[in-house]
């Protein structure tokens, strides 16, 4: 079966795949790498590959970034990854990659080759994305070694070597020291859906115990009786939270439910154990 024709268990269509390579070279690989680097490295890929992917189905507006299938092969020979990301919705495809070249473009301050700096610029002080790119070029121990990001179908190559390493830090510390500091956590809150505006999608969102409105958005679009039927209802909600300095400044809605409420009645009954 084509990867195009394939479906994931929920019965959703998964189209073309998007193949990015990770080549480790030089005198520090030989077919291998430390443990505690290689677990290291593999766990802070996927969460940027991840959030690169979540940045774009925000800013796309595309829904369910959560179905996105992220593959891991290693090969032998120079130690090399080919990690490939199969997406639900064709309009990704060939873009993850190039996020990636872009934001080292960002860390090696190659700003000429940079096409959507704005957006590069936004990605590149995102926290998750800061945090991670080390476990990446740390493997990186002899002035020999060097990491290639090869992207197959568009034949693009960003070279990282080890002289690279010093620039791409001391650009970190630059993005840290500018820019606000913006952390995603998926969390579960309590609260009241507060003002809706239907036709452009915008909620605002009220925390228990605060007083201060949230924007709020929900990854599946809700009808209007759906929107009735929650309003004024205190709800329990699974969402992605974006915080600009430890201050939540929006909520991403995956899943939401009306919160039980209890009557005094039941509330005796439960605790005289009847």
């Amino acid at each position: 079966m084509g990867i195009e024709n394939q479906k994931d268990i929920e019965g959703n269509s998964l189209f073309k795949e998007e193949q990015i390579n990770l080549i480790y070279q030089g005198p520090s690989f030989d077919g291998k790498m430390e443990l505690p680097q290689l677990t290291a490295q593999l766990r802070s890929t996927d969460i940027m590959i991840r959030e690169l992917i979540s940045d774009l189905y925000r800013r796309k507006k595309l829904a369910n970034p959560e179905k996105t299938k992220i593959y891991l092969e290693l090969k032998k020979g120079s130690f090399e990854e080919i990690i490939s990301v199969v997406f639900n919705h064709p309009l990704t495809v060939c873009i993850v990659g190039t996020l990636l070249a872009n934001v080292i473009w960002k860390y090696l301050n190659k700003e000429e080759k940079i096409k959507e700096k704005e957006v590069i610029n936004n990605i590149s002080g995102n926290s998750n994305i800061v945090n991670n790119i080390n476990f990446i070029i740390n493997p990186l121990q002899n002035e020999k070694d060097r990491l290639v990001i090869q992207l197959p179908k568009s034949k693009e190559e960003t070279i990282i070597s080890f002289n690279d390493i010093q620039t791409i830090r001391r650009s970190i510390q630059k993005i840290k020291e500018e820019t606000k500091i913006i952390e995603i956590y998926e969390e579960k809150f309590y609260g009241i859906l507060n003002s809706v505006n239907y036709l452009k999608e915008k909620y605002g969102f009220i925390l228990e115990g605060t007083e201060k409105i949230i924007p709020v958005n929900f990854d599946e679009k809700l009808n209007l009786n759906e929107i009735k039927n929650i309003l004024a209802e205190t709800l329990e909600i699974t969402a992605r939270a974006t915080y600009e300095n430890s201050e939540i400044k929006k909520l991403e809605i995956i899943t939401y439910k009306i919160k039980e409420r209890k009557n005094l009645k039941d509330f005796l009954e439960k605790n005289n154990g009847q």
